[in-house]
């Protein structure tokens, strides 16, 4: 799928940043080592995958995605497991249609992340909140100004890395 503007939009400022809430959680629980090392050792492991054996990183990245979506899903509306329903989700974006995912990144996963995050932000929030401002403009501003990064092959089988090292840190730091 060729990303429109909107998607550009929507990635660089809303859907990205929001991962910059494991920086705000790593530095107050000095597990800022932990974060770099996770995220190094995905992103070089998400550069070798994609050169060499792209579906395992694919694959990968959908059971990380599967994995960290099930957070937001409430089984307590229809008895589903929360597993099948994060699956069932990518399941319809991967083969139906891509837009499924953008608006449940931007109206759930997005603002619940925000939500579940919020008794680390709110520690200090000027400062966080401010982080998180500038670090949603920087992203944007990347993305107006050399918008062909969000159509490299490479960027994009790198960014499953981030995604990867992301879900991660969330499952061994954040999450119960």
């Amino acid at each position: 799928m060729m990303i429109t503007s909107i998607h550009r939009h929507l990635i660089t400022s809303v859907i990205a940043p929001h991962g910059i809430t494991d920086v705000i959680h790593a530095l107050q629980h000095n597990t800022t080592t932990e974060l770099v090392a996770y995220n190094g050792a995905s992103l070089a492991t998400s550069w070798l995958l994609s050169s060499h054996i792209p579906v395992v990183l694919d694959d990968a990245f959908i059971i990380a995605s599967i994995a960290h979506f099930r957070h937001d899903m409430d089984n307590h509306i229809i008895c589903v497991p929360k597993y099948v329903m994060s699956g069932a989700l990518l399941f319809a974006a991967i083969h139906f249609d891509p837009n499924i995912l953008y608006g449940y990144m931007v109206f759930v996963h997005v603002p619940n992340h925000y939500k579940t995050n919020w008794k680390y932000i709110k520690a200090n929030p000027w400062k966080n909140i401010g982080g998180i401002i500038i670090f949603s403009l920087l992203l944007f501003g990347l993305g107006e100004f050399y918008p062909f990064l969000l159509e490299s092959n490479q960027l994009f089988a790198m960014s499953k890395g981030i995604v990867i090292s992301h879900v991660l840190y969330n499952e061994l730091y954040i999450h119960d």
